[in-house]
Order: structure tokens, then sequence, then C-alpha cells
């Protein structure tokens, strides 16, 4: 009973409505982080990007230019997950922070970062590399992994370990309520993928809303998880 009713309390704060009041309690700090990432994001593909060869069409046949292209992709994408997922993993923390009632400091922006780099690391080369792996094979079962496993930062914030456990743990939950689940981690998921062609500002600021949505569902289903 005890469960259920936490469950029903999580669930009721989700909303629009308080994820910009989890905003509205520092603007310019949340702001200012999210549209940071991005930028980082951004100077790191242009960097990578400089390095890139110009193939000609007997190139793209194969030859040394045509791995250094794919060996410099290999690299990008694995770092821009990382970075993300270091910035990310702040305003997740930030958002379990505003759910108890504490205000929101740049010590909690960071302290992933620091008691948790490692694990942080490891969550997006794994699941992007395992998701990535299925997807290439079929693309419907590289979709339910990426869902599967888009609770596992908040799961790994919020019960520590590694991070294939925390993954595990994701995956257990969107398998567990997947009605209550997957319709909001779409719709999250969708909002995302319409903000990234736009600039780095438009995704920095949605940053906190994303952070604070994936927070609020994992903490509506959390409490059925065993301590």
């Amino acid at each position: 009973m005890t469960r259920s009713l936490s469950i029903q309390q999580g669930s009721a704060r989700a909303g629009l409505g308080a994820a910009l009041a989890f905003y509205r309690q520092a603007p310019l700090k949340l702001g200012a982080w999210g549209i940071g990432a991005m930028v980082l994001v951004q100077l790191l593909a242009q960097a990578v990007s400089g390095w890139r060869p110009v193939l000609d069409a007997a190139e793209l046949q194969g030859g040394p230019a045509l791995l250094q292209l794919v060996g410099l992709q290999l690299l990008l994408v694995p770092l821009l997950l990382v970075v993300l997922t270091g910035a990310l993993a702040g305003l997740v923390l930030a958002a379990a922070r505003w759910h108890d009632g504490h205000r929101t400091g740049l010590a909690d922006l960071l302290r992933p970062l620091v008691l948790q780099p490692l694990p942080l690391v490891l969550l997006p080369l794994l699941s992007g590399a395992l998701a990535g792996a299925a997807g290439l094979v079929l693309l419907l079962p590289g979709v339910v992994l990426a869902f599967g496993w888009s609770l596992a930062l908040p799961a790994l914030l919020d019960r520590g370990g590694e991070a294939w456990t925390a993954m595990a743990t994701s995956l257990r939950l969107v398998r567990a309520y997947p009605l209550r689940l997957l319709p909001p981690l779409a719709l999250l998921a969708l909002v995302t993928v319409l903000t990234l062609p736009l600039s780095p500002w438009l995704p920095g600021l949605w940053l906190p809303l994303f952070a604070f949505g994936l927070q609020d569902l994992y903490r509506s289903v959390s409490p059925t998880l065993e301590p």
C-alpha cells in the first residue's frame, strides 16, 4: 500500500508545471549548465570535423583516408555521449534534490563528475555501443534497448554501483511499467531530436527539462525496487 501511494505521489508531480517549477528555482544556473554542455559538444564536433579528410570518389571505395574518416567518427560519437552524460548527470541529481526540497547549487551539478567519474564514462559507452550494435542488425532491437536503458542514469545516481547494474535496473523498471514509462520517454526523445538541429541554445535550455523528466519518471517507479 505504501509503495503504491509513493508511486501515485511521484506520478502526480510529473508534468510541465513541475518541470518549470524546478527550472524557476535557478534558471540562470541550470540554463547556463545546459547551454555550456551543448556548446562544448558543438566545439568538440567541429574540432574533430576539422581533422576529417576530404575524400574524392576513388577514396570513398577504400584506403587510408576512408579509414581515417571512420576512425574519427568512432572517436567523436563516444566522446560526445560521455560529455552529454556528464552534464545530464548533474541536472538529474539537481532534479532529485529538488524533489526532496533542496535548492540546487553548483555542487549538485558537479558532484556526479567527482564521485562517480568511471561509471559515468562507462554508462554511455556500454549502452551506446550495445544499442548501436543491435540497431545495425535490426533497427527495432536497438530502439528497444535504448528505451530500456533510459532510466539507467538516474538509477546510477540513486543507487550507486556499476554502470551495467544501473542498466539492468532501468531495463527491469521499463519492462515492469511499459505503459507508464514508454509514452513519456518517447515524448522526451522526440522533443530532444526536434531541438538538436536548431542551435546549441535551444537544446541547452531543453536539457534541464529533459533531466527533470528522466528523474521524475524514475522516481515514480523506483519505490518498487528492492533496497
